[in-house]
């Protein structure tokens, strides 16, 4: 699961101002909010935006507005599709519009906020492996960026009903990450039971929006006692029996000592 805090763009002509109010997606077909603002004294009407480069529009050439009142807006949504690379990209548009039935266009290059459908990768190590109950480990979680861009403030936080942390924090930073490349980071836990581990990353693509991953992994913990806990075992209940066999043949001599006195 991610969160995105989208970037607003604006690019201003000499009538219209366009302003772009989420993220769009790259190599899938993505939604995109578009203020279109009329700046004038005077109304404007037949409005069309064509992308010029670097977008299209699913199932349309244009988007087009019949009329915008002075100093009003409107809000337009639409599939769009970009192959851009995640970041701010311009994007320009071609825009048209007619003012008191005189033709007026325009070529306004409008930043788009792009992001990537890609995620983050983690894995799990642990030092003694398999994990053991009631035994302290070291748990390595490592990161892979398969996102297709450098990410930065990249940092990891775990949680789980399989085993206590052993730390001051449960989470940890990393910074930032190329693409294609890895880092971890180690926690001291002490495992108790089989469970679930939640893995969670915090961090910033190219376009500045901060993203929040959570991976959700089983964790199998065995239950094996060591040779020296298994004799301290044995030792412990043989004690026991001997001492239970020593009070039932002290009680036994008793009750004959009882029955010669009467």
């Amino acid at each position: 699961t991610s969160l995105s805090i989208p970037v607003i763009v604006s690019k201003t002509s000499s009538t219209l101002s366009l302003s772009h109010k989420n993220v769009i997606h790259s190599s899938q077909e993505s939604e995109m909010i578009l203020e279109i603002k009329n700046k004038g004294y005077k109304p404007v009407e037949d409005i069309r935006l064509y992308p010029v480069q670097g977008l299209s529009i699913v199932g349309e050439s244009e988007l087009y507005i019949p009329y915008l009142a002075p100093h009003s807006s409107k809000v337009v949504k639409h599939l769009v599709y970009t192959s851009l690379s995640p970041g701010i990209r311009n994007v320009r548009f071609y825009v048209t519009w007619k003012e008191e039935g005189e033709e007026k266009s325009e070529e306004i290059e409008l930043p788009l906020s792009i992001s990537s459908n890609e995620s983050l990768e983690v894995y799990l190590e642990a030092d003694p492996s398999p994990l053991t109950a009631f035994k302290e480990t070291t748990l390595s979680v490592i990161v892979a960026n398969k996102a297709g861009y450098d990410v930065s403030a990249l940092s990891v936080a775990i949680e789980s009903d399989a085993f206590d942390i052993l730390e001051v924090q449960n989470e940890k930073f990393i910074g930032s990450l190329q693409e294609d490349d890895f880092s971890s980071e180690q926690f001291k836990i002490l495992p108790y039971k089989s469970g679930k581990i939640r893995v969670t990353l915090h961090y910033k693509d190219p376009a500045g929006n901060v993203v929040e991953e959570t991976k959700t992994m089983n964790v199998k913990v065995t239950y094996r006692l060591e040779g020296s806990t298994i004799i301290t075992i044995l030792v412990i209940l043989a004690f026991l029996y001997l001492y239970k066999k020593r009070k039932a043949i002290a009680l036994f001599f008793r009750k004959i000592k009882a029955k010669l006195l009467e």
